[in-house]
C-alpha cells in the first residue's frame, strides 16, 4: 500500500513539473509573438480587474448616502448621490472602453499568434528528414500540433487574461473583506480546491481518452475527407462504398459515445455534490455577514457591499480555479507544440562539395527501412556520372524507388559509402546539393496554385524567360491546353477553388515533368514520369531527355522497359541487387533479365492492340 502511494505521489509531482514546463514554455511563446501587445493584454486587464472592486465600493458610498437622506439625517447627501453616481458613470465607461481596446488588442495578436506558430511548425517541418515522418509517433505528433496549437494557444492567452483579472478582482475584495473577518477569506478561498482537483481530473480523463483515440478519429477524418474530394467521387459513386464508409465511421462514434456516457455520468455525480457542498459553506458566510452587521449596526450600504464582495469574492475565485484548470488542460494539448518542437533533427552536413554534380558514386550500399526485416538495398555499387543517361528498371519491390531516395540524400546511410563529386552524402550540405537537383516523383504533388506557379515552384526565386517556359511547355504538349485556359498561364488549378479550373491525371502530370525540365540542375531524376501520358507525348518528351542531355546526370525509372532503350547504361534491379547492367543492346544481346522482361512485355502490348 505504501508502495502504490509513493508510485502516486510521484506521478503527481510527474505532471505537475510538466504542467509547469508546459506554462513556462506557452508563456514564453505568447511574450515572444508580440512583447508589446502581451503587455498592454496583461496591464489593461488588471486595471479591469481593479475596477470591479472599485464600483463595489463606489455603489457601497451611493446606498449610504441614500439610506442618509430617507432616514432625514443628511439633505446635503443629494450631492453626493450625484458626485458617487457621476464617478460610477464614470468608471463603468473606463471599463468599457478597456475591455473594447482588449477586445480588439486580443483579436489582432490571436492573428500574430497564429502567423508565429505557422513560422515555427514550418520551419521545423523543413529541418526534419524523411525517416522523420515514417515514425506512427511522430505523425500522430505533428498531426495533433495541426489540430490543436493554434486554439490551445489562444485558449491559454484568453485563461491567463481572465486569471489576471480575477486575481486582480480578489485583491480588491480582500481588502474590502478584511474588516469583517479574516478566516472567512480563508475559508472561501479554501472551498474551491476540491473542485479544481476533479476538474483536473476531468481533464487528464478526457486527454487520455482523446490520446488512445487519436488514430481512429484522424482514421474519421481521412474517411471525410475521402468522400468529399473530387477526384474520388466516381470510384466511390460506382463502387457504391459511400454508406459503407459512413457505417465504419458510425461504429467509431457509437463506440466512443457509449464509453463516453459512462465516464460523463461518473464526474457529473462528482461535481454535483462538491458544488452543493460549495454553495452551503458560501450562504452559511453570507448569514454570519448578515448577523455581524446586525449586532456591529453597520450601515445598509456596508452590509450589501460585504454580501456582494463574498460573491464577487467566490466568482473570481472559481474563475481563477477554472482557470488553473483550463490552462492544466490546454498544457496537455500544447505540450504536442513543444514536443514536436523537439524531435531530434537528422545531423545536416557542412561539407561544401562545389556548385556543379560530377559523379554520385554508391560503394557496398545496403538499406533497411525502420520495422523491417529485410534490405531494400543490398550491396548495391554503382557510378553515375555527369553526361550520361541511366535507367532503371526492374518488378515492383525490387528497389528501384529506394534507389532513387538514396540518391536524392533523403536518408542518411549506415552500411556502405555514397560519394558526392568524392565526398560522403552524409557529411555534405544538403539543401546545397537538392538546389543542383531536379525530379519529379511517381506521386507528384498538384499545388493549388496558378499554371505557371505550379512550373516555376522548383527554382520560385529565378525570373524565368518566357522563351524557355513556352519551349518547355510545347516539349510536353500543353500549348493548347494553355492557350484555352481563362487566364493563360495565370489561371488557378485544382476543382475545390473559386474560379479555378481542373486537369486530368495526364495534364496534371505534364505540368509536374515541366517542372522538372524547367529546373536549373546539374542532375535530373525521373521517377515514372509519362504513366498517365499518351504514347506520342511519352515518345517525344523520351527523345528529348536523350538528345538534349550533355552535361547532366539524368536518371529515369520507368515500369516501361522500351523508355530507356536511349540510355547510355540501363540497370536492372532484383530483390534489391543490381541483376546485370548495359546498353540496350548489351542487354538484348546477353538474353538476361532484362531481354525476358522486354520480350514479355512487348507480346503484352501486342496482344493488347490486336484485342483493341
Amino acid at each position: 500500500m505504501k508502495k502504490k502511494t509513493w508510485l502516486d505521489r510521484e506521478k503527481m509531482m510527474d505532471k505537475i513539473e510538466k504542467y509547469v514546463k508546459n506554462i513556462k514554455a506557452t508563456i514564453f511563446l505568447l511574450i515572444n509573438t508580440s512583447k508589446v501587445l502581451f503587455a498592454c493584454i496583461v496591464i489593461l486587464n488588471s486595471i479591469s480587474g481593479v475596477i470591479i472592486t472599485t464600483k463595489l465600493y463606489i455603489w457601497k458610498e451611493v446606498i449610504d448616502a441614500v439610506t442618509q437622506v430617507l432616514q432625514g439625517s443628511g439633505e446635503k447627501k443629494y450631492d453626493s448621490i450625484i458626485f458617487y453616481l457621476c464617478l460610477h458613470f464614470f468608471v463603468s465607461a473606463i471599463d468599457y472602453i478597456i475591455s473594447s481596446v482588449v477586445c480588439y488588442i486580443q483579436n489582432l495578436y490571436g492573428e500574430y499568434l497564429d502567423k508565429n506558430i505557422t513560422e515555427m511548425v514550418i520551419k521545423k517541418i523543413s529541418k526534419l528528414g524523411l525517416k522523420d515522418f515514417e515514425k506512427t509517433g511522430n505523425y500522430n505528433i505533428i498531426q495533433k500540433v495541426n489540430d490543436f496549437s493554434l486554439n490551445r494557444s489562444i485558449s491559454i492567452l484568453n485563461t491567463i487574461i481572465q486569471l489576471i483579472k480575477a486575481v486582480a478582482s480578489i485583491a480588491g475584495t480582500v481588502v474590502l473583506l478584511w474588516k469583517v473577518n479574516k478566516i472567512l477569506i480563508i475559508i472561501v478561498m479554501l472551498s474551491n480546491i476540491p473542485l479544481l482537483v476533479v476538474n483536473n481530473k476531468i481533464y487528464d480523463k478526457w486527454y487520455d481518452v482523446l490520446d488512445k483515440r487519436y488514430e481512429k478519429l484522424r482514421l474519421i477524418q481521412a474517411l471525410k475527407g475521402l468522400c468529399i474530394k473530387y477526384e474520388n467521387i466516381k470510384e466511390l459513386k460506382v463502387f457504391n462504398v459511400i454508406n459503407y464508409i459512413g457505417e465504419r465511421i458510425s461504429e467509431i462514434y457509437s463506440k466512443n459515445i457509449y464509453e463516453d456516457t459512462i465516464t460523463r455520468k461518473k464526474f457529473m455525480y462528482q461535481t454535483i455534490f462538491l458544488y452543493t457542498m460549495d454553495l452551503v459553506v458560501l450562504y452559511i458566510i453570507k448569514l454570519y455577514c448578515i448577523i455581524k452587521s446586525v449586532v456591529q449596526r453597520y450601515s445598509l450600504g456596508s452590509l450589501l457591499t460585504y454580501v456582494q464582495t463574498i460573491d464577487v469574492l467566490k466568482n473570481a475565485l472559481n474563475n481563477m480555479m477554472e482557470m488553473i484548470s483550463k490552462t492544466y488542460e490546454d498544457s496537455l494539448y500544447i505540450a504536442n507544440l513543444f514536443e514536436f518542437l523537439e524531435i531530434e533533427e537528422s545531423e545536416e552536413g557542412t561539407l561544401d562539395f562545389g556548385n556543379k554534380i560530377n559523379k554520385i558514386e554508391f560503394t557496398n550500399v545496403s538499406f533497411r527501412y525502420p520495422n523491417t526485416k529485410t534490405d531494400a538495398l543490398k550491396n548495391f555499387s554503382f557510378l553515375f556520372e555527369a553526361g550520361k543517361t541511366y535507367g532503371i528498371i526492374g518488378l515492383n519491390g525490387s528497389g528501384k524507388t529506394t534507389l532513387i531516395k538514396l540518391i536524392l540524400g533523403l536518408y542518411n546511410i549506415e552500411n556502405g559509402v555514397i560519394r558526392v563529386n568524392e565526398k560522403e552524402m552524409n557529411q555534405i550540405q544538403k539543401r546545397q546539393y537538392w538546389e543542383l537537383v531536379s525530379v519529379i516523383f511517381q506521386d507528384f504533388i498538384k499545388y493549388p496554385f496558378s499554371f505557371i506557379d505550379n512550373m516555376t515552384i522548383a527554382d520560385h526565386n529565378v525570373d524565368f524567360h518566357k522563351d524557355d517556359i513556352d519551349n518547355v511547355v510545347n516539349i510536353v504538349g500543353l500549348s493548347h491546353l494553355v492557350e484555352n485556359l481563362p487566364e493563360g498561364y495565370y489561371t488557378n488549378l485544382g476543382k475545390e477553388w473559386k474560379d479555378s479550373v481542373e486537369l486530368s491525371l495526364g495534364q496534371w502530370q505534364k505540368l509536374a515533368l515541366t517542372r522538372a525540365l524547367l529546373k536549373k540542375s546539374n542532375m535530373i531524376i525521373l521517377d515514372e514520369p509519362t504513366a498517365s501520358l499518351d504514347a506520342l507525348t511519352e515518345n517525344t518528351i523520351f527523345n528529348h531527355l536523350f538528345k538534349s542531355n550533355n552535361k547532366k546526370i539524368t536518371i529515369i525509372v520507368s515500369h516501361r522497359l522500351k523508355n530507356v532503350k536511349g540510355a547510355d547504361k540501363i540497370v536492372v534491379l532484383k530483390n534489391g541487387e543490381i541483376c546485370e547492367v548495359g546498353s540496350y543492346k548489351e542487354l538484348m544481346e546477353k538474353k538476361g533479365e532484362y531481354y525476358k522482361l522486354y520480350v514479355l512485355q512487348e507480346k503484352e502490348v501486342a496482344k493488347n492492340n490486336d484485342t483493341i
